[in-house]
């Protein structure tokens, strides 16, 4: 038999491996430890990780270590470009009961087919990961976590000089946009983002929002996709003249209009800025909830048959201005507007409206080193879209949004 496997590890697990391969098929044994290198260990030369990376494409590399130690070498391997390689503990063990060290070898000479094994070891590791995960989300505290560090939290501090920038550009409107969705989350549990958070959406009473637009209209470099809306939804499609903004007006101020929102970008071609604002609107108070649902879902039909963004717009800035129902004097209840489609799903699951006396008047809020505005009752403000926004989410850690 052809010695052309290389035990990664020489303690009792790579022992093991070796008694079950046979000497006779195996080439090396690999180890971390520097001081290792070129002695023997049972009649083997121990290689170190410089001369694995040269020759690991010419053999069958199985790492031989515990279980907690084998997600180490894996995840150094992996960062080095190895990736060809076998766990020997996360190898059944039904495997070896039915296989002899030959059958072994037959069976798994071709790369593809170590990936099956290889994949039971990823199987036993999300598994791990998973219990890891759980345990810490009962016994920690999610408003004590630390801040973002490295580039992420470089980013959220630029993105607040950003605000801040912008509402001094609009002082002269005199308009209080306030926090939503995860910049509210991070200002009422953390005092600033959330941890793993990296963008900053507020909204605007319908009044503020349309002064907003007028004045961006006239003071800032106007963009809207002219084709299809779904197409400007999907990561699929190209947008190839949304780059071109950033080169053309570079360190402008840009005004994007959307059929959700509309943001506020500046920057150059390698880095970006952008804000979201988000209208909402005070609804009759004879209006029921049931009947709104229903005529969201005529919005959200006509949206798909008209198709193209532009007239998607028009089309909704006409039923905002028509529609009676939609009142142009405060109430006792308020909704995100019509041309905040996103958000129509959060009435879908019967939080029902959001009331005045919960979003006005607007307080301000300690946010890092700033304060912005923060609906008057911004706990309850939050169970509308999260009722949950006190617990660990599902996507713990994971940046939602990418540098535009």
């Amino acid at each position: 038999m052809a010695a052309n496997i290389i035990l990664y590890g020489c303690g009792n697990v790579g022992k093991e491996a070796l008694e079950f391969f046979g000497e006779g098929a195996v080439a090396y044994f690999c180890d971390s430890r520097a001081d290792l290198a070129g002695k023997q260990k049972y009649g083997k030369e121990i290689i170190p990780l410089s001369r694995l990376e040269k020759i690991h494409r010419d053999h069958i590399l199985i790492v031989c270590t515990i279980i907690s130690t084998a997600d180490e070498i894996v995840d150094m391997l992996c960062e080095k470009g190895i990736e060809d390689f076998l766990v020997y503990k996360a190898i059944p063990q039904t495997v070896f009961e039915k296989m002899s060290a030959t059958d072994f070898l037959r069976e798994y000479s071709a790369p593809e087919k170590r990936q099956g094994l290889l994949c039971e070891y990823y199987k036993d590791r999300t598994k791990r990961l998973k219990y890891q995960l759980t345990y810490l989300k009962k016994h920690a505290d999610i408003t004590t976590l630390k801040p973002a560090v490295g580039k992420l939290r470089e980013r959220q501090m630029e993105l607040i000089d950003f605000a801040n920038d912008f509402f001094a550009f609009i002082s002269e409107l005199n308009i209080k946009p306030f926090l939503i969705s995860g910049g509210l989350i991070g200002a009422v549990r953390h005092k600033g983002f959330v941890p793993w958070d990296d963008d900053l959406d507020f909204g605007l009473m319908r009044e503020d929002y349309n002064r907003l637009i007028e004045f961006c209209k006239k003071n800032c470099v106007v963009y809207m996709y002219e084709g299809m809306w779904e197409d400007w939804r999907s990561p699929d499609v190209p947008k190839e003249d949304y780059p071109r903004l950033f080169e053309e007006h570079e360190n402008e101020w840009i005004l994007g209009i959307t059929v959700d929102e509309i943001w506020i970008a500046k920057g150059n071609a390698s880095k970006q800025y952008e804000i979201s604002f988000w209208a909402h609107d005070f609804y009759c108070d004879d209006y029921s909830l049931e009947e709104h649902n229903r005529y969201l879902q005529y919005i959200k039909e006509k949206q798909l048959e008209i198709g193209k963004l532009p007239a998607i717009m028009e089309f909704l800035q006409k039923e905002i201005a028509e529609n009676k129902n939609i009142s142009k004097v405060p109430t006792g209840k308020i909704q995100p507007g019509l041309d905040n489609g996103i958000w129509h799903t959060v009435l879908g699951k019967g939080r029902g409206w959001i009331r005045t006396e919960d979003v006005l008047p607007l307080v301000k809020c300690p946010f890092e080193q700033t304060t912005f505005f923060v609906p008057h009752n911004p706990e309850r403000f939050l169970e509308y879209e999260y009722p949950d926004y006190m617990e660990f989410p599902n996507d713990l850690g994971i940046q939602r949004h990418m540098e535009m």
